[in-house]
């Protein structure tokens, strides 16, 4: 349990234990007195009161005398100059007498109410003379409201104004810490959401806000329940309609928190909720303040909200019992002290309205208990959320590790395959032998795409995935993408058709590496889902002008089409629709996943539109700039025999000397064979150790070195060499990374380590031959 949390639930017990000590002293030294009691020079002056006109015996205080009344009585023999007369009126005018001389008038007003028919209790202190020790004293009672309220004597004090004041909070005492213990819960609350929001994980800090609210309306409403806010505060009228405004907010925060623990699961109702109260309070607040109507007269409305939120929370709590057990199990202990707090509300209204003596206690307690229960019950969840996040952060990181050694383990072995058959096409051009190598290179590229998919979704996880934008030629790249996509449409008997606009400039400034990579995984994904017809690519010109041109892209098939309520599903990663029908299709489920997050890095996004068993057009609109506005002209792919028996080396470098490290032969055999044509001079090692030695006789050009290899692997071969006095004639060559992990950060770690360059199996003959005459000296590349 953190340190704050500690310290939190210790602060709401000492707050319970200060208002039970407050409780015990009150019912032990109760807070009224009797008549005629000294308390440091002030009494309670309730007896000896008189009806002038019955002369029957009033009690003080009392209710419905009449509207207009005087009572009559003997000031004490003891009256100081600094003594004061304390009356508690409600709503009345009132005038006081010594030996039928006034001394004292006062007109209560209903011009400053919002409610013209109710009117505020509240205290008058009246300046007293020792000159009226012992005389008579008569008090006229009346009242101007229309509404003819109960008439009431309220409680009438003399003495000393800092006593009587005393006596009056002492009154309500109770109420009054009630009222502060409340407040400091809701500050404490709201200030730790502040301090936490921020970091919210799977704890929900922002109950700690509406609980706060809650709080601090309900400690609103409480210290307006005692009269001695008149000490602080002198509108008491204002302060009389603030009462039941507080009221009317209170459900709203509470119902929020109870949205919150069922974990949002009623959302929409809770909405509906708030919104009504919402819509009762302004109604209340402005029919009385226009004078439709009154407070007064719409009283019994101002429960509505808090019956309807008891309901609310009843029958959703209900409903979830029934519907989901496992929620209900998690949040009973909440549940139970909510309703700790619901009885406590109850008995607190039942003390407020007098049908039970005890009130100003109830609530507080029933706070504090609440606060407590829930700081302890949300500090264990987030402590088991801490935990969780940090076995969540070792497993991401055994995760990381994992496809790491996926990575290289799969892609090694696709590395010999798909180089050894590149070496054949381009070796060959017999018809056979031509068309079983083009049946291994589509096998390889489908199991290369199936660990791709899987890699380059970590990277999108991680937040590594980049779009990194370079000048190329729109033709070639669609060349590639009718290659890529015609042999397997081919296999499945489809007519692939590629319906390009001629008056595209065909150089654009964009990722072609991503834009490739997302067409490609949507024409795979048509033709895996596509059993007859035709596949379709088709790129025109949504609009053009001399820096920017935006391509409306589609992508429509006659295949298997998608059901209208798994259209939202396609981009869930992992999730296959339509399982039942689908199980023959081989992929990860990545594919759109992964397509839908690029576009989103390229402010594009996928538009599918589907009818089930009929065909899909995914579609989607991209912005390239242009960098020269000559047109790529009609298109015509060409075949894939073309791609491979129409390869020419780019460069030849007879005097150049590379070593390769790698501790698979076979690995070594197509990395030699890829560039055979360059006619370099290339050694092979194929352990750390005869790398080393070999870099202590030659000098080299460039080293490529693998990095997972036994003993010692690469990055660490490559610091051996730099360092070491015998390798000194190889400090400054310039190393390239071999390797099959491409893992998010993979290749920014090898450029940190101090390699210059990234190569990734299986090769990329192309790349492959592009970064070594980049890093060859100028003067021994033959062009």
């Amino acid at each position: 349990m953190n340190q704050a949390a500690k310290a939190l639930r210790l602060i709401y017990l000492f707050l319970l234990f200060l208002t039970l000590l407050v409780v015990i002293s009150y019912s032990i030294h109760p807070g009224t007195t009797k008549s005629g009691i000294d308390l440091g020079h002030a009494i309670e002056f309730d007896n000896g009161w008189v009806n002038a006109a019955t002369g029957e015996n009033v009690e003080i205080p009392s209710t419905g005398i009449a509207d207009k009344f005087t009572i009559e009585n003997t000031l004490p023999s003891d009256i100081k100059n600094s003594d004061f007369l304390f009356l508690f009126l409600s709503s009345q005018d009132v005038v006081v007498r010594i030996n039928d001389k006034e001394i004292y008038s006062h007109f209560f007003s209903t011009q400053s109410l919002i409610n013209k028919e109710f009117g505020p209790m509240e205290y008058v202190s009246i300046p007293l003379k020792e000159v009226y020790s012992g005389k008579k004293i008569s008090i006229d009672y009346s009242t101007n409201l229309p509404s003819d309220p109960i008439t009431i004597v309220g409680r009438i004090y003399v003495g000393d104004k800092a006593n009587i004041i005393f006596r009056i909070i002492k009154v309500d005492a109770i109420s009054i810490l009630g009222s502060f213990v409340l407040f400091v819960i809701g500050v404490v609350c709201i200030a730790r959401y502040f301090a936490n929001y921020k970091n919210d994980t799977n704890f929900t800090v922002i109950r700690f806000l509406y609980r706060g609210i809650s709080m601090l309306m309900v400690s609103f409403w409480f210290i307006l329940q005692t009269r001695t806010i008149q000490l602080l505060f002198n509108d008491m009228m204002l302060l009389r309609d603030l009462d039941f405004i507080s009221q009317l907010l209170i459900p709203i925060p509470f119902v929020l928190t109870i949205n919150e623990l069922e974990e949002n699961k009623y959302q929409k109702a809770t909405l509906i909720l708030c919104l009504a109260e919402s819509i009762g309070y302004v109604f209340l607040f402005l029919a009385t303040f226009t004078g439709i109507s009154d407070f007064h007269r719409l009283v019994n409305l101002i429960d509505v909200p808090l019956n309807l939120t008891i309901v609310y929370s009843a029958i959703t709590i209900f409903l979830i019992f029934l519907s989901d057990k496992e929620l209900f199990h998690r949040i009973r202990y909440n549940l139970l002290t909510l309703l700790v707090v619901v009885i406590c509300g109850i008995l607190e209204i039942l003390g407020q309205n007098n049908y039970i003596v005890v009130k100003g206690v109830f609530l507080p307690i029933g706070a504090i208990i609440f606060c407590v229960a829930w700081e302890t019950l949300e500090s264990k969840s987030f402590e088991n959320a801490k935990a969780t996040k940090i076995e969540f952060g070792a497993y991401k990181k055994s995760q990381k590790l994992l496809l790491a050694s996926v990575s290289h383990e799969i892609r090694t072995p696709i590395n010999a395959i798909l180089g050894m058959d590149e070496m054949i096409l381009r070796s060959t051009h017999d018809e056979t032998v031509v068309d079983y190598a083009l049946n291994i290179q589509m096998a390889g590229d489908t199991l290369l795409s199936l660990v791709n998919d899987i890699l380059d979704f970590s990277k999108i996880e991680s937040g590594k995935m980049e779009v990194i934008p370079e000048e190329y030629s729109f033709s070639s790249m669609i060349n590639d993408l009718y290659i890529l996509s015609k042999v397997k449409a081919d296999a499945k008997g489809l007519k692939l058709n590629f319906d390009i606009d001629e008056n595209i400039p065909d150089k654009l400034f964009g990722d072609p590496l991503r834009i490739k990579q997302v067409l490609i995984n949507i024409l795979y994904n048509a033709i895996k889902y596509t059993n007859y017809g035709s596949v379709t690519l088709s790129v025109k010109i949504n609009s053009l002008d001399c820096d920017f041109v935006c391509l409306d892209i589609h992508i429509i098939d006659t295949g298997i089409g998608i059901k209208p309520e798994d259209i939202n599903k396609i981009y869930n990663p992992y999730e296959r629709i339509d399982e039942k029908n689908n199980r023959n299709i081989a992929g990860t489920g990545l594919g759109l996943s992964i397509v839908n997050s690029l576009l989103t890095m390229m402010d594009s996004e996928l538009q599918v539109t589907s009818k089930y068993k009929s065909g899909s057009d995914f579609s989607f609109l991209l912005v390239q700039d242009v960098v020269d506005s000559k047109k790529m002209g009609k298109f015509t792919g060409e075949t894939d025999k073309q791609k491979f028996t129409d390869y020419k080396v780019s460069f030849k470098a007879p005097e150049a000397n590379i070593l390769v490290v790698d501790d698979t032969d076979m690995n070594l055999k197509v990395f030699c064979g890829l560039l055979k044509d360059t006619d370099m001079q290339i050694d092979t090692a194929s352990t750390a150790k005869e790398a080393i030695f070999m870099c202590t006789r030659k000098k080299y050009d460039i080293i490529f070195m693998d990095q997972q290899m036994p003993v010692m692997d690469g990055t660490d071969t490559m610091k051996e060499i730099k360092s070491a006095l015998s390798c000194e004639i190889n400090a400054n060559t310039p190393f390239v990374i071999l390797t099959a992990n491409t893992v998010s950060g993979a290749k920014e770690q090898f450029l940190a380590n101090g390699f210059v360059d990234y190569v990734a199996k299986p090769i990329d003959s192309k790349k492959l031959e592009a970064i070594t005459k980049n890093l060859l000296p100028k003067d021994k590349i033959i062009q």
